[in-house]
């Protein structure tokens, strides 16, 4: 798959880069929201992970609603945030938003992959399928 990465800190994007690239993944990073738009733009992601808190007053989420507004799908995503605030909880769950808490568990995080893994074939097979 395509994962689009977005978090201010570049130490988490390189820990990512490598995890997500040792998975198989095609990895796309971007520090902040206007280099993941450029990012999406030229690669469009199967699935974005976002960090809650970026600079400049945005949030990850803010950042979503623009990606799914400008490419008109509505794209997956997990929130990856060291905020553990139920606020936080309650707006990525109304964007239909997951959320792993910093610092992240490579099992979990390959767990929530594999779900969206198979709920895209899963998809698939249901638009290819005879009615």
């Amino acid at each position: 798959m395509t994962i689009l990465c977005l978090d201010n800190d570049v130490t988490i994007l390189d820990g990512l880069t490598a995890l997500l690239g040792g998975w198989g993944h095609h990895v796309l990073v971007a520090a902040d929201a206007d280099g993941a738009m450029l990012a999406a733009a030229a690669s469009p992601p199967d699935i974005v992970l976002l960090d809650y808190h970026l600079d400049g007053g945005r949030s990850g989420l803010d950042f979503l609603d623009d990606l799914r507004q400008k490419s008109g799908r509505d794209v997956r995503a997990l929130v990856v945030t060291a905020d553990r605030s139920e606020a936080v909880r309650k707006e990525a769950g109304a964007r239909g938003c997951a959320i792993l808490s910093k610092p992240v568990k490579p099992a979990a995080l390959r767990r929530f992959l594999g779900g969206e893994a198979l709920s895209r074939q899963f998809g698939a097979k249901q638009r290819t399928s005879p009615a």
